[in-house]
């Protein structure tokens, strides 16, 4: 599926194509620089995959777990690869039986490009705007969590769970940074997901009151349940959370902190919970009834969800599994 994530702007006053950092001239031939060399786990021809996989933790894990698990990168022409370029949304079961990822050769164009024009220097929200995006990034995760729940016999507990896994990997992966303007336009190119500073506070903080595998686990458990409803997150669905994110034996925290999963889960869930409510409420169910399970969908979503017992136990199996692949 493709994610239930709005691309925010890079702050709350301005769009993408006002703020400052983008408006600025990028060297192409310095920008091509840093994307290399390519590695075991990169896709030279995906513009910003070789940089991302060397200095990005949680975009590279995700690439090695889909390797380690027998997915394949293909930007070959294929059946598969003209599904995915006309209608993406409904090329994930093909996906995930074919074991194969489609992407787009991002990088021939630009490297040809700098061949005619070595001094070519361009906006970044030029490149933003006109290079095609590859989601093999989002794509991988669903494989992985895929590959590690295995068959459960509920589908859309496992689509679920694959696409919360997909929507906290790319949190995540969008605060690895250290060439801020590399990391933040190779990240738009290869992924649905830019930080903003609400969402950096929130995860900083988070980080500290709780710990780096708890505050993973409450990602997780906010995305699950924002997937499945409309509603802003009561009372009642912060308390699911929080009782959920509990379970978590060791919080990671510094010694002498006491974890502060109370503000954790709020203001993490809080965030969670701006989905794309136009994907979430009419594009989700239509892609289950699609694929032959709307009954179970629509049970799922009007039970108490994380409250299920069953529910509550699949998760608590399969986050801590989820986890390992990433640190």
């Amino acid at each position: 599926m493709e994610p239930a994530v709005q691309i925010p702007s890079a702050s709350p006053t301005e769009t993408l194509d006002q703020a400052a950092w983008t408006r600025l001239a990028v060297p192409l031939k310095w920008l091509c620089g840093l994307d290399g060399p390519p590695s075991e786990l990169s896709l030279p021809d995906a513009f910003g995959d070789s940089y991302l996989c060397a200095n990005n933790r949680i975009y590279a894990a995700v690439r090695r777990a889909a390797l380690q698990f027998g997915y394949r990168f293909s930007s070959a022409d294929s059946t598969l690869f003209r599904d995915y370029q006309s209608f993406p949304l409904m090329t994930l079961p093909s996906i995930l039986a074919g074991r194969t990822i489609p992407y787009s050769d991002t990088a021939s164009t630009l490297r040809r490009l700098i061949e005619t024009n070595p001094k070519a220097a361009v906006p970044a929200s030029f490149l933003m705007n006109g290079v095609r995006r590859n989601h093999a990034f989002h794509e991988s995760a669903h494989c992985v969590a895929h590959s590690v729940v295995g068959q459960t016999g509920s589908f859309v507990l496992e689509a679920i769970i694959a696409e919360s896994f997909a929507n906290a990997c790319e949190w995540l992966a969008a605060e690895c940074q250290s060439q801020r303007l590399a990391d933040l336009l190779f990240y738009f190119l290869n992924s649905y997901r830019l930080a903003t500073p609400e969402l950096s506070e929130s995860l900083a903080d988070a980080a500290v009151a709780v710990g780096e595998e708890a505050r993973f686990r409450i990602l997780m458990l906010a995305f699950f349940e924002s997937n499945l409803t409309p509603n802003p997150p009561d009372a009642t669905i912060l308390a699911r959370i929080s009782a959920r994110a509990r379970v978590a034996a060791a919080p990671g925290t510094a010694p002498g902190i006491t974890p502060d999963y109370g503000a954790s889960v709020t203001s993490i869930t809080r965030q969670a919970f701006r989905l794309n409510t136009g994907f979430r409420d009419f594009t989700t169910p239509i892609w289950f009834e699609l694929n032959g399970h709307k009954r179970e969908f629509e049970q799922l979503t009007a039970s108490e969800r994380l409250g299920v017992p069953e529910v509550a136990a699949f998760v608590d199996k399969t986050i801590p599994r989820l986890w390992t692949l990433l640190k």
